[in-house]
């Protein structure tokens, strides 16, 4: 018995956003017409998330993106219980003008604030990963 592709398993639809059009025509090309899977050309930092529609995302992705848009405009992508895996420099420990391009720690403490049922760090040197998980319906703050 064969195993099925990753995509067939975890997912049902995987959509994958870039600003770059040759980073979405690679990965159509590599990913070919496989079903349930769309890639899409999106400037995040221009507003184009506003484009997708809310509450659809189990699980959102991004890579050295943060400190360029609002991440709560990645959060009201998700369904209530969604995850936001977020891989980020951190703005402080970047040398030779590059700060610009990390996430600074008020940032970083406004992220934290903003309620998440779940948030777990994992420090990678000059970078951080996040998992944050947003509140299930029926959970209540304590705010």
């Amino acid at each position: 018995m064969s195993t099925p592709p990753p995509s067939t398993i975890w997912a049902s639809r995987s959509r994958g956003v870039d600003f770059s059009e040759v980073a979405v025509a690679t990965a159509r090309d590599r990913q070919g017409e496989r079903n349930g899977l769309d890639f899409r050309l999106l400037d995040a930092d221009r507003g184009g998330l506003g484009l997708l529609p809310a509450g659809e995302f189990d699980l959102i992705t991004c890579r050295l993106l943060l400190p360029f848009v609002d991440a709560r405009a990645n959060r009201r992508l998700l369904v209530p219980g969604g995850r936001l895996l977020v891989t980020t420099w951190l703005a402080e420990r970047q040398r030779g003008g590059r700060e610009s391009i990390g996430l600074r720690s008020a940032s970083l403490d406004l992220l934290r604030s903003f309620g998440w049922s779940a948030m777990a760090e994992y420090p990678l040197d000059d970078l951080l990963c996040l998992l944050l998980t947003t509140r299930f319906a029926l959970e209540r703050t304590s705010r």
